[in-house]
């Protein structure tokens, strides 16, 4: 009697049918996920890959699973380990990328165990069903099943369309047409602290460790922040510079990833790439081992709706924003505008065209800049407790923790640059309106130190992590510092702002959109100790409102009207237009800088790209 190999049909048609069937699904929701458009051979590339990867480890379940001892038909076993071992990862991919995220810990590895019994169950159930069957065309629905699979993948790849960008409404209107705005005399200072949250202010509060945020919260009012998926910074400071979703203003994230295979650049870094099942993931990051995938970072030429300032520019209010997220290149506007890449400066000015408007500030702005070198360790081991240690102690403690001193001591350089540039240049447009005045470096604190903050207070030579724990409060203590610094150059018609983009959690650091916080006062905001709650998208309109700017339809938020007294109300109607976004007020795209790479090795320190 011949034995079967395992090459002969129906095994080897019955594996490239499932990896076909599987490979042209993958491709299809990548397609549709990812809004890989137009369709070009990149597409039947992709769909050829997946192909055979999926065929071989249909080959590799097949095999395996007619191994097992003690089965009454290896030849059925082995045509069911195709379809067995592609469903299994689909099913793992599926509960663990949407149902259950929870980190890789023990009760996350156990739950995806039991997804895996779950499927091979199933599949055990059939394998006996078709044992008991006496025909001996049971193979032949094995077969057909993924061919169908494969005509439904088809027609689903081959219905996708491109995801319509919401259109501005047709009756547009410019500040002229509608008579310009209401003379509130108001100005709207925005301070961002990156990733804040009031699981920290409220306690430190309470105990008279952050004066600032207390006097501000006194003076008006406080609230829960409502943030958006995903929570990259980006993405969220844009929604809160234009009130709008991302998919209207444009912003995706925080790179561009230039694809493989002839596909169309995708809007998302690889790290947020939608997949059906994460072995399209692992075949990326292998091809970024031999192809860098990771293109461009986004920059305000992506920006397809108009920030605040921008509005503000147009009813000829001017304005002052430092190191607001994707604001370079530097768009021209009334007043300063120093873009994000203003740490990237110091020495090269000359060489780095729009990082500030106008241009004849940058020699005074990089002078202001401050290095990491040019900061003292006393700060950093002002943050730490470090009671009991010597000079040779503190030393001990910077070398156990190298990473950590240098990512802390960067970006405290940054946000003390920040502080000094508004003191310097606030006083310089005597006339503004409108600031945004960003601080970056309270989300690195809480990535870099988070999970340290709850450690006990002992044995701190034998646990060199636990003398840690203090630095996430002690940034908050330098922040309040900063906070002060700024909000000294607002006066008695100055609505304050302060607000994060979102919350900090154990474990999942902000991936479930924890909530941030937001502090208001100043002007003629309603003073409650009741905390309230606003979202991200509600600040642009709710400062539009406070400047007299009326607000566009085309926001997706809405107006803190709760926040605001009636006495504003009754002198100041609201009023609303259709949109802002006409086609005469479209910028010219600006050169950016040659200078991502160091921006990019900061996001990947992060975490937030690969």
């Amino acid at each position: 009697m011949t034995r079967e190999h395992p090459t002969h049909t129906p095994f080897f048609r019955s594996c490239l049918l499932w990896g076909l069937a599987f490979g042209i699904l993958e491709t299809a929701y990548f397609t549709r996920a990812n809004q890989v458009f137009p369709f070009s051979l990149g597409h039947f590339n992709l769909a050829a890959l997946l192909t055979l990867g999926h065929g071989a480890l249909a080959w590799l379940g097949g095999t395996s699973l007619a191994r097992l001892p003690g089965l009454r038909d290896r030849a059925t076993a082995r045509l069911l380990g195709a379809p067995w071992i592609l469903c299994t990862i689909l099913a793992v991919s599926h509960y663990r990328d949407r149902i259950n995220t929870r980190p890789r810990r023990l009760e996350g590895s156990l739950a995806t165990l039991a997804a895996i019994a779950a499927v091979s169950l199933l599949f055990a159930g059939i394998y006996r069903l078709a044992c008991n069957h006496k025909s001996g065309r049971r193979r032949v629905p094995v077969q057909a099943s993924a061919g169908a699979l494969a005509l439904i993948g088809l027609l689903w790849l081959g219905s996708a369309r491109p995801e319509p960008i919401p259109e501005p409404p047709k009756d547009t209107v410019t500040a002229e047409e509608i008579g310009g705005a209401d003379d509130t005399g108001l100005r709207v200072m925005v301070v961002p602290l990156d990733g804040g949250t009031w699981e920290i202010i409220d306690p430190m509060m309470a105990r008279g460790e952050l004066p600032t945020f207390k006097a501000l919260v006194d003076r008006g009012l406080s609230a829960n922040l409502q943030t958006d998926l995903p929570t990259y910074s980006p993405i969220i400071w844009t929604s809160i510079a234009t009130g709008k979703l991302p998919i209207k203003h444009g912003v995706q994230g925080f790179t561009k990833t230039r694809s493989i295979l002839q596909l169309p650049e995708l809007r998302h870094e690889t790290k947020r790439i939608a997949t059906l099942t994460k072995l399209l993931k692992y075949y990326i990051r292998a091809t970024e081992r031999f192809i860098p995938l990771t293109g461009e970072l986004y920059s305000s030429n992506d920006v397809k709706a108009r920030p605040l300032w921008d509005l503000a520019d147009e009813f000829d209010m001017a304005s002052v924003v430092l190191e607001w997220y994707v604001s370079h290149p530097a768009q021209p506007l009334k007043g300063v505008l120093v873009s994000e890449r203003f740490h990237l400066m110091k020495g090269v000015a000359s060489d780095v065209p729009n990082i500030v408007y106008p241009d004849s500030l940058t020699p005074e702005i990089e002078a202001a800049v401050l290095l990491a070198d040019e900061i003292p360790d006393e700060p950093l081991y002002a943050m730490l407790d470090t009671s009991g240690l010597d000079a040779a102690g503190r030393k001990t403690l910077m070398e156990h923790d190298p990473r950590w001193f240098d990512t802390i001591r960067k970006n405290l350089a940054r946000d003390l640059s920040t502080a000094a540039l508004a003191e310097a240049i606030l006083p310089k447009v005597p006339d503004w309106r409108f600031a945004g005045l960003y601080f970056r470096a309270m989300d690195a604190i809480h990535h870099y130190t988070w999970l340290r903050k709850d450690l006990p207070a002992e044995d701190l030579d034998a646990n060199l992590d636990r003398r840690f724990r203090t630095a996430v409060e002690g940034y908050y203590r330098i922040c309040d510092e900063l906070l002060a610094r700024v909000t000294r150059f607002a006066d008695d018609r100055t609505v304050i702002m302060v607000v994060s983009d979102h919350g900090f959690e154990s474990h999942y650091d902000h991936e479930r959109a924890p909530e941030g916080f937001f502090i208001m006062a100043g002007g003629p905001t309603r003073r409650t100790s009741e905390r309230q709650n606003i979202s991200i998208y509600d600040i642009a309109p709710t400062s539009l409102t406070l400047l007299g700017i009326p607000v566009p339809d085309d926001m997706d938020g809405r107006v803190a009207a709760e926040m605001i007294s009636e006495e504003f109300w009754n002198e100041f109607p609201p009023r609303r237009v259709a949109s802002y976004e006409h086609p005469g007020r479209r910028r010219d795209t600006l050169p950016t800088t040659a200078m991502d790479d160091e921006v990019l090795d900061r996001l990947r320190a992060l975490g937030y790209i690969n």
